[in-house]
């Protein structure tokens, strides 16, 4: 996950995980509506992220 109004978001044009995938074969995730404090800025939305990956 990372915010869709932060640096990271901003700077590798929205679209981590095809760069996550050239390292990784099972990548999932996305950009929240956050800046760079995601479990501050939405928390619930990560709470919800992080129950779907670990269960």
């Amino acid at each position: 996950m990372w915010g869709s109004r932060s640096h990271t978001g901003m700077f590798y044009g929205g679209d981590l995980v095809s760069i996550w995938r050239e390292a990784a074969t099972d990548v999932t995730g996305g950009p929240l509506d956050t800046g760079h404090y995601l479990a501050e800025e939405a928390p619930q939305a990560v709470i919800e992220a992080f129950e779907r990956f670990f269960v």
